[in-house]
């Protein structure tokens, strides 16, 4: 990513891996749309991080579609971010096949972002409406004083309507 950020892991933790939305960096990203009046919401899960009990979705905004999908955003300060209060645990299959003989399991931590709030956060942050808006995005915990984030950095497009 371009600019200047905290390390990955910051503080010497443990790295913890993004699970959803998925993101295989070749492609079209995952997109939602975020509106005042949406009754759907975007689907976060991330392996626990080590100590942590709090966690925040951090979105920078990249200048283009193309600076998106290079991962490159101005790290000066975030476009915005989401406080991923509720989370839940659950157990998820480790991998993404689909052989029902693979019974591997993980545990992640989950939060489910509504777009009303994501619509409201966007035009908070001054977020043009009706354009697409384009974002490398990762997760922070938080524990204890400290702050650090996973290596793993996505790519999301949201619309504002």
């Amino acid at each position: 990513m371009a600019g200047g950020c905290e390390s990955s892991t910051g503080l010497g933790r443990e790295d913890f891996m993004i699970r959803f939305p998925h993101d295989q960096l070749e492609g079209t990203p995952p997109s939602f749309t975020a509106s005042a009046i949406s009754t759907d919401s975007i689907h976060f899960a991330w392996e626990p991080a080590p100590g942590a009990r709090d966690y925040t979705i951090v979105f920078w905004r990249s200048a283009s579609q193309d600076s998106m999908n290079r991962l490159e955003a101005d790290l000066s300060a975030p476009a915005f971010e989401l406080q991923a209060d509720p989370t839940t645990m659950a157990e998820i299959r480790y991998g993404r096949s689909q052989n029902p003989d693979d019974q591997r399991r993980i545990t992640v931590v989950q939060y489910d972002a509504p777009l009303t709030k994501v619509a409201a956060t966007l035009a908070a942050a001054g977020m043009p409406p009706g354009e697409p808006l384009y974002f490398v995005w990762t997760v922070f915990a938080e524990a204890g004083g400290e702050r650090w984030r996973t290596p793993h950095t996505k790519r999301m497009q949201l619309y504002l309507e």
